[in-house]
């Protein structure tokens, strides 16, 4: 084998060189390396991220409903409250 494999350790770019002239041979990056997914695949993986995305804003949609509904409820009880208060 006449060249070397390197992966970066921070970008985890992958470098081919060759051992003779010290020259970069082929530099393939993270980006790169994903993309050789078939599309079946990244269909799968945005089908999946799309699905996740989904739930979690029907549950934050949920929360804000509930809470909208809490406040409600304590606004009715501390008007009832202040109602009686002035009461004499």
């Amino acid at each position: 084998m006449s060249e070397f494999i390197i992966k970066c350790p921070c970008c985890e770019t992958t470098l081919i060189i060759d051992k003779a002239t010290g020259r970069i041979l082929k530099s393939e990056t993270v980006s790169q390396q994903k993309s050789k997914k078939s599309f079946d695949e990244l269909f799968q993986e945005q089908a999946a991220r799309k699905d996740k995305i989904s739930n979690q804003f029907e549950m934050l949609f949920n929360q804000e409903q509930n809470k909208s509904e809490l406040l409600e409820k304590e606004f009715e009880k501390a008007k009832k409250k202040l109602e009686e208060d002035t009461k004499f």
